[in-house]
């Protein structure tokens, strides 16, 4: 991978690790060259042979690293953890292993000596060699961690290889999940940059100063589908919220990158926003354009319908929750209809109208009798029952079936039981 690069510019903690799994034999400084060491963030170490320190983008610090074959990486400052010329014995080491035979013997003397001065990447090189040259040398398997299993001499990273896992660190992990690793770093690294990038450009927009316009505009001409969950995030975890204006530029981004985040995030703002019917409208007729996503909108906008929301009636405890609660109703109900979903008929119609009972605490005056107050004042709980008609309901449901009932439920649910009901078919031929 690296002898076609003159050079190869690190950046992010997984690309490190897959990249001093590639260097093979020349990341052990096994050869001639220095073997300058320097230490990964990820745990991993290099070799080769630190040519230049010098100063980055932002006067971060960088390192020239010259590996073996003439590979030449720059390392900038957040890869790396630490940097240290090679040992003393590196230059003892090259000198003995230019002596050195390729026998059991020679490789494994030198392995001992590598190990006793603290060269281990280099002591296992050499016991590698040992077991490639007599694979039953007992001492040189144990030095690598091989186990004998049913008499088998078994290497735990060559069988960690066979289940299609590679090392990170210490670890072995299955390819599958460092990928999955790799695109989330990815995802995390773009999010730190547009959440930065939004940050300044939604301040210059909100301000007073010349930019203003141009940080709109930039911020109007997003298409990038990695910008929309910081968006989201600006439109619903912002505290205090955005303003109406700058929701409305979030708004019009979002119409526009038709993900499967997005449109859930506009589906939130039209079923929760209060303040902002424009903004409502804009939402839903913007979902009503992406097809792709309409069965999980529509699912969304049935479950919403559930009158007893989540099961907790009982939550329901003052009148204006129990408006709150209805009006989600009626949001549910017009959202299936700008998005032309003909699902949830009998959601709808147990919708039309809804009974409601919520509990009251009135403050009892004190009694007065002959100018003497008798017992004291208090408070008293009463129920207070009342019907909230859903007439948006009744709009979608004569759009979807053509039936005019306007708000009797009873003949709506009449209607809805007969097209359910399977019909009596006599099969006998003397009738």
């Amino acid at each position: 991978m690296l002898k076609c690069c003159s050079s190869i510019l690190l950046r992010g903690f997984f690309y490190g690790q897959l990249l001093v799994a590639s260097l093979g034999m020349a990341s052990f400084g096994f050869g001639q060259g220095r073997s300058d060491e320097v230490v990964l963030h990820s745990g991993q170490t290099l070799y080769g042979s630190v040519t230049e320190t010098r100063n980055g983008p932002g006067n971060s610090a960088e390192l020239e690293l010259v590996l073996e074959d003439g590979s030449k990486l720059i390392l900038q400052r957040e890869l790396f953890k630490s940097w240290k010329p090679e040992p003393a014995a590196m230059a003892e080491y090259r000198d003995r292993v230019g002596k050195a035979t390729k026998t059991v013997d020679s490789q494994w003397e030198l392995a001992q000596w590598c190990k006793e001065n603290n060269l281990k990447p280099q002591a296992d090189t050499h016991a590698r060699l040992v077991v490639q040259l007599d694979p039953e040398h007992e001492p040189a398997r144990r030095a690598l961690g091989h186990q004998r299993i049913r008499g088998r001499w078994q290497d735990p990273e060559v069988e960690e290889k066979k289940k299609g896992k590679v090392k990170v660190g210490s670890l072995w992990i299955l390819q599958d999940i460092l990928e999955i690793a790799q695109a989330l770093d990815e995802y995390n690294k773009k999010q730190i940059a547009w959440k930065k990038d939004l940050n300044l450009l939604f301040k210059q927009a909100t301000g007073t100063s010349s930019k203003a316009g141009e940080a709109t505009a930039k911020i109007r001409a997003i298409r990038d589908p990695e910008a929309v969950d910081t968006l989201v995030a600006r439109l619903v975890d912002t505290k205090p919220g955005p303003s109406i204006p700058e929701r409305a530029v979030i708004l019009e981004v979002l119409c526009e990158i038709p993900t499967n985040s997005s449109t859930m995030a506009l589906l939130d703002y039209f079923m929760d926003n209060r303040d902002d019917p424009e903004g409502r409208d804009r939402a839903i007729q913007a979902i009503a354009k992406r097809p792709a996503h309409k069965p999980q909108v529509a699912r969304r906008l049935v479950q919403d319908l559930d009158i007893d929301k989540g099961g907790d009636r009982e939550k329901l405890t003052n009148r204006d929750r129990a408006l709150e609660n209805h009006l989600r109703l009626e949001r549910a109900a017009t959202g299936l209809r700008v998005i032309d979903a003909t699902v949830g008929i009998e959601a709808l119609i147990v919708s039309i109208k809804v009974p409601y009972t919520v509990k009251v605490k009135v403050q009892e005056n004190a009694a007065l009798s002959g100018g003497n107050v008798q017992g004291g004042g208090g408070t008293r709980e009463l129920t207070d029952a009342f019907v909230l008609e859903n007439l948006s309901a009744v709009e979608t449901l004569e759009k979807f079936t053509g039936k005019k009932f306007g708000n009797n439920q009873d003949a709506w649910l009449q209607w809805w039981i007969a097209e359910n009901t399977p019909q009596y078919l006599n099969l006998r031929r003397d009738q």
